[in-house]
């Protein structure tokens, strides 16, 4: 069963590469094994990194879809998006960042071996370096859309570094967009009851501050 999984995982992973590099874009993988509360967990990064050409590779930001949503749903339609905008993205000559589309077998270890490869803080027994490297990392989104229906709304569940606001410029970018111009409505954080009071607004402030507080 492990041999067959495992040649499944290959398998997918060869047809990923070979449509990123369809597109053009730069292809690395990284395999992995990630011990994590007496689990073992094995797998395959897949990662492209699409150049800006008017950059010069010295900051980037990354997309991410990992095969299995954080509700442990085949995310299928994360990566069928991703993949979409890579190919829209290599269009277009006015990008100034690095755009990394990283696509992991799941939405917490497969990340995390890549992160802490790029940064060299990873064990070199356990998870791979990365065959391919851009510039500082100044965001990532992760795309999770598992469902087959249409939406008519977007959920924004944001972090920061140590209980600190990530990048405001790529949540205010994502609301305006979808509600100026598409006409789709935006919560964040869980809370999409929001009444705009003290109450509502101190929950949300704290739900990001504390996220595994809050974690159903």
């Amino acid at each position: 069963m492990a041999i067959y999984l495992a040649n499944t995982v290959i398998r997918v992973n060869d047809k990923l590469e070979s449509i990123l590099t369809g597109f053009g874009v730069k292809v690395g993988r990284q395999n992995y094994t990630y011990h994590s509360a007496g689990q073992i967990y094995t797998g395959e990064n897949v990662y492209g990194i699409l150049q800006a050409p008017r950059g010069d590779a010295t900051e980037a930001i990354v997309l991410v879809a990992a095969w299995k949503s954080i509700d442990e749903q085949l995310n299928r339609n994360g990566i069928a998006l991703v993949l979409t905008l890579a190919r829209y993205f290599k269009r277009w000559s006015l990008w100034s960042k690095d755009i990394i589309l990283l696509l992991p077998p799941d939405s917490t270890t497969g990340t995390q071996a890549w992160v802490d490869a790029y940064h060299d803080a990873h064990d070199f027994k356990h998870i791979a370096p990365l065959p391919l490297k851009s510039g500082a990392l100044q965001g990532a989104i992760a795309i999770d859309y598992p469902h087959e229906q249409r939406y008519h709304e977007l959920h924004i569940i944001y972090d920061g570094t140590n209980g600190q606001l990530p990048n405001l410029d790529l949540i205010n970018s994502i609301v305006n967009i979808a509600g100026g111009q598409m006409g789709i409505e935006t919560t964040v954080q869980q809370m999409t009851g929001h009444t705009d009071s003290y109450q509502d607004r101190l929950q949300t402030m704290l739900r990001a501050s504390f996220p595994t507080m809050w974690t159903p």
